[in-house]
């Protein structure tokens, strides 16, 4: 349990300086502050060799374990960031 929130803790801290960046950047840029993460497009390729890392350090970790979980989560979020950067392509 405690490893679990010292993650949290480091995940917090990580976050906060994140926020202070952008927060910093957009100050001194405008037009930085206009573009989000959602306009950013990434590879097809880029997200599937991300996706498969993740899945591989899924089933490396421990079963249950902090890494486990990570990693689980991490998977779901790029398949369906590949799912949604595929169908934007049909799209087109």
């Amino acid at each position: 349990m405690e490893e679990l929130a010292q993650r949290v803790l480091q995940q917090t801290r990580r976050q906060a300086a994140l926020t202070h960046e952008v927060s910093r950047t957009a100050a001194v840029d405008a037009r930085t502050a206009a573009t989000t993460i959602a306009a950013v497009n990434r590879s097809l390729s880029d997200i599937l060799a991300e996706w498969r890392a993740a899945e591989r350090d899924a089933q490396a970790a421990e079963p249950g374990s902090v890494t486990a979980i990570e990693a689980r989560a991490r998977a779901d979020r790029l398949r369906d960031e590949y799912r949604e950067a595929f169908d934007a392509t049909k799209g087109n």
